[in-house]
């Protein structure tokens, strides 16, 4: 019966086809254009969604009215975070985070070719735990917390050294002029994620939160 109902179908589809072929194709279109959206939309939803307590973390922004014209921006001073965490106990952790562009890396005293990294950052030693990366080596705690010391991902340390455990404890010189040590290495951060870096250096040294310089009060530059 069903195989006759078939015939029947595939007869009138023959005998019009034009009208068969439109409504085919339009039905088709239709179905993958729908698909599409739905697929953009989950992936646009999914941003962030891997980092536990994701709605806890907040980032203050600055609203600056300067001759008349009122902008906003998403990031603020470096006093903003040790300050609002000494006056408001709810705040559990915080890290400021400073982009300073590329840097040319390559592995210290050796002859081997600069590599133009661009997705580089300087953080305090709390994004670790306050966006739980995994560190595949060095220690979560303290990775960061000294001049000079950086961590890789998991991507970078194969490129420079093959293994995260080889890269640990090592030298990179950045810019031909700074030596960094290589103190941790974190798996790759998902591609579903508002920021990335391969290379995470430390704040700690950094002029502009020295208390003592007059940047730490003027310099705007920090997502925190």
């Amino acid at each position: 019966m069903f195989f006759n109902y078939f015939k029947i179908a595939f007869r009138q589809l023959k005998k019009n086809r034009l009208f068969s072929f439109t409504n085919i194709a339009g039905l088709s279109i239709g179905v993958a254009s729908c698909l599409l959206i739905l697929l953009f939309i989950a992936y646009e939803l999914s941003f962030d969604r891997w980092i536990p307590n994701i709605d806890r973390i907040v980032r203050p922004h600055a609203e600056i009215n300067f001759g008349g014209n009122e902008d906003a921006y998403p990031f603020v001073g470096s006093i903003v975070g040790p300050d609002a965490a000494a006056q408001l106990p709810e705040i559990e952790s915080w890290s400021r985070v400073r982009t300073y562009g590329g840097y040319l890396v390559k592995v210290d005293q050796t002859n081997q070719q600069n590599n133009l990294e661009r997705q580089v950052m300087s953080v305090d030693n709390a994004f670790i735990n306050l966006f739980s990366l995994k560190m595949l080596a060095g220690d979560a705690g303290s990775a960061l917390n000294e001049p000079n010391t950086l961590i890789l991902s998991a991507s970078a340390a194969k490129k420079y050294f093959g293994t995260p455990e080889a890269a640990l404890g090592n030298n990179l010189l950045l810019d031909n002029e700074k030596i960094w040590k290589v103190n941790g290495v974190y798996a790759d951060i998902p591609p579903t994620t508002h920021f990335q870096a391969d290379m995470l250096l430390s704040l700690a040294g950094n002029e502009e939160i020295k208390k003592e310089s007059p940047l730490w009060a003027t310099s705007n530059n920090f997502y925190t």
